[in-house]
C-alpha cells in the first residue's frame, strides 16, 4: 500500500500507513524502503535521507542505500552521498568476511 500510494504523489497517505506499520512491527526493512521509495517518487528527497538516518546500519540493506543515493543525486549531495558510498562499501566488506568465516567453520 505505501509503494501503491508512493506512485500517486499521494506521500501522506503513505506516510499514515507506515506510522501505523511501524508501531506494530519494528524495523521491517521492506516497510522501510517502500516509504523511501515513495518519498523519492514524490521528491521529497530531504524526508528519504531523514528517514535513511533513522535506520540503524545494521538493518540497512544494499537497497536502503541505493535509494538513499538516488535522494542525494536528486539534491547534488556528494558529501552526503560519498558517506552512504563508504556505509554501503563497508557493508559489503563485512558481509563478504562474514561469509568466509562462515566457510572457514565448515572445515
Amino acid at each position: 500500500l505505501i509503494d501503491f500510494y508512493g506512485n500517486f504523489n499521494q506521500v501522506t497517505i503513505a506516510k499514515r500507513i507506515f506510522d501505523d506499520h511501524t508501531t506494530q512491527r519494528d524495523g521491517d526493512i521492506v516497510v522501510v524502503n517502500a516509504m523511501m521509495t515513495a518519498y523519492l517518487n514524490c521528491h521529497c528527497w530531504r524526508d528519504v535521507l531523514q528517514l535513511y538516518d533513522t535506520i540503524d546500519e545494521s538493518v540497512k540493506n544494499g537497497i536502503t542505500h541505493n535509494i538513499a543515493l538516488r535522494a542525494c543525486a536528486n539534491l547534488c549531495d556528494l558529501e552526503k552521498g560519498s558517506a552512504i558510498h563508504r556505509a554501503l562499501q563497508l557493508q559489503q566488506q563485512q558481509h563478504h568476511n562474514n561469509k568466509h568465516d562462515d566457510d572457514d567453520d565448515d572445515n
